[in-house]
């Protein structure tokens, strides 16, 4: 199904297909959840890097903020899926002034939607923020459970 996550800075809530394989992790959640803590004068027109990316939901709060969104996925199938989740948000993120940008690091055509032109999304770009949430399933002799990583760095440490 389709998981509507409410924007706290109001607007359209963000949506994300939930399917078999690829699923919203707690990670993307909490992630998602921390950036909307931040001024949301802090996104517009700034450019931001998700790596390993999944669902997308990071971005996508990102770009509903105004952000110029660039994401990497690991794969095909997985570009796909986002791209298929940024259809969903295209009005949010038109309104919003922000852009979006999926593509598998060896693809050479990146699909991208946007509510202004991505000539800041060129390959040399420097980002404002990168960030990359990743949940690991660790096997135990109890029972699976998910580790939580987040990662951010800011432009004054990449720059």
């Amino acid at each position: 199904g389709v998981l509507q996550y409410p924007l706290h800075a109001g607007g359209l809530p963000v949506k994300v297909l939930c399917k078999p394989g690829v699923l919203v992790w707690e990670a993307d959640l909490i992630l998602a959840a921390y950036m909307e803590t931040l001024p949301v004068r802090r996104f517009l027109d700034s450019c931001i890097l998700e790596l390993d990316v999944a669902s997308g939901l990071p971005s996508l709060v990102a770009a509903s903020l105004g952000a110029r969104v660039r994401l990497l996925a690991n794969s095909d199938n997985l570009m796909l899926h986002v791209a298929h989740n940024i259809g969903l948000n295209e009005g949010t993120i038109a309104d919003a002034r922000g852009s979006v940008m999926v593509r598998v690091p060896s693809m050479q055509a990146p699909v991208l939607s946007e509510g202004r032109q991505s000539k800041h999304m060129q390959p040399n770009s420097c980002f404002d923020l990168v960030v990359r949430a990743q949940a690991h399933i660790v096997a135990s002799s109890a029972a699976p459970s998910s580790r939580t990583w987040l990662v951010l760095w800011h432009k004054d440490q990449l720059c």
